[in-house]
């Protein structure tokens, strides 16, 4: 577990999380405005939004392992949601970045292996090449 590493003491995790603001937005603007189509700004919200979803199935495991002694399972569910769900958003947001890049990367270099994957229509491969 690495609940750790979203725990930075007031008013230092104010200021990383500032300063991150506007290097994520311009990365995402910046995707989404490269690819000429929304695929690449797809591929960034579905993988942040799996990788935070993965965190709140671990609140939920850990509140169902862990039931807190006054409150029990509602109550420990409180406590690790509040904490995965803050703290593990920047990673979130990262690995969606860098998910959208390795699938823009795939799509110049080896666009073929999506295509036998069933992954992208030949058809959505042709316009992406001709927008990269």
């Amino acid at each position: 577990m690495h609940i750790m590493e979203g725990f930075l003491p007031h008013p230092w995790w104010e200021i990383w999380f500032v300063l991150t603001l506007p290097v994520v937005s311009y990365g995402v603007y910046k995707t989404a405005l490269k690819s000429g189509l929304n695929l690449f700004f797809a591929v960034f919200l579905a993988a942040t939004l799996a990788d935070w979803a993965t965190y709140l199935v671990t609140s939920v495991q850990l509140a169902l392992a862990f039931p807190a002694a006054s409150g029990g399972v509602v109550a420990s569910l409180e406590a690790f949601a509040a904490i995965f769900a803050i703290t593990q958003i920047p990673l979130a947001i990262i690995e969606g970045v860098v998910t959208a890049l390795m699938f823009k990367y795939i799509m110049q270099l080896r666009p073929d292996v999506l295509e036998r994957l069933n992954a992208v229509p030949s058809s959505v491969i042709k316009k992406l090449r001709e927008s990269i």
